[in-house]
């Protein structure tokens, strides 16, 4: 293998790239250690020494770093590695392994997520959100029928006029063109047609 490029991202971190499309980030103190220069071969042994010690475990420590601020989904941690430069099977194998720790679970990410946002926004908003996060949309009814199973329930009725007054919305007042606007804008929420045509029609604020 040939070190094709040495590349400085930061004062703290350089991209190393192989003839073989190999990809990754070291140290500076780690690159003098291992002898790697542009153009020069990448012994087999230290290759390994790179693959299977020096960036599993940091690939690791990154993860548990992350996590120990706020949740994550696999999806979201797979994208902070990515952008890490860790290659493919190091990223599955780190984030297989926080799992079985459980210390990353899309599940316990989606019913957490659902239990900070059901009363500011729509279940059809969450799930929008949920996925766009990686999580599937089978997990999320999981985790919707655990909120459920609690005994929870959407109050759709105080989110639209909690908006509405926020907007200073009064349907005594607003022109045809408020209340298109403010229609529109409580559909692309996720409230349902029938609810928003009461609301747009009778809410006072």
């Amino acid at each position: 293998m040939t070190v094709t490029s040495v590349t400085k991202i930061n004062n703290s971190r350089y991209k190393i790239c192989l003839d073989t499309g190999t990809v990754f980030a070291l140290y500076p103190g780690e690159i003098r250690r291992l002898g790697i220069k542009e153009g020069s071969d990448l012994k087999e042994d230290t290759y390994d020494k790179i693959m299977t010690e020096i960036l599993p475990v940091r690939a690791k420590r990154r993860i548990l770093n992350l996590i120990s601020v706020k949740d994550y989904s696999v999806q979201k941690l797979t994208e902070k590695l990515k952008e890490g430069l860790y290659p493919s099977f190091i990223i599955e194998d780190s984030i297989d392994y926080v799992i079985g720790l459980g210390y990353v679970d899309d599940l316990r990410y989606a019913f957490n997520f659902i239990m900070a946002n059901a009363n500011l926004k729509t279940e059809s908003a969450i799930r929008q959100k949920l996925i766009l996060r990686g999580i599937t949309s089978l997990t999320v009814d999981k985790a919707f029928d655990e909120w459920r199973n609690l005994g929870n329930e959407q109050d759709y009725e105080g989110m639209l006029e909690d908006l509405l007054r926020k907007r200073s919305y009064n349907s005594q007042t607003a022109t045809d063109t408020e209340k298109r606007r403010n229609y529109n804008f409580l559909i692309r929420k996720g409230f349902p047609h029938n609810m928003v045509m009461d609301r747009i029609c009778n809410f006072k604020c």
